[in-house]
């Protein structure tokens, strides 16, 4: 796992290798209702750049889900 930072506001998990994915084809979306964030990307060799699109399902990389604040 990458070494994020400590201050971070979400912890991060990882669900597949950055690697596994074209990286211009990245996108960060909402993950649900309790303000979770999704990595989205398009398998390598499924990009296509002109369209700016994925010929197959984006495929979620890494899940971000917000820390709760300590009081």
């Amino acid at each position: 796992m990458p070494p994020y930072s400590s201050r971070s506001k979400f912890t991060h998990k990882v669900i597949e290798n950055k690697e596994n994915f074209d990286q211009d084809s990245f996108r960060v979306i909402l993950w649900g209702k309790k303000g979770k964030k999704a990595t989205m990307g398009c398998p390598e060799g499924e990009w296509m750049p002109r369209k700016k699109r994925c010929k197959v399902a984006m495929r979620p990389q890494k899940i971000m889900t917000p820390k709760k604040i300590k009081k």
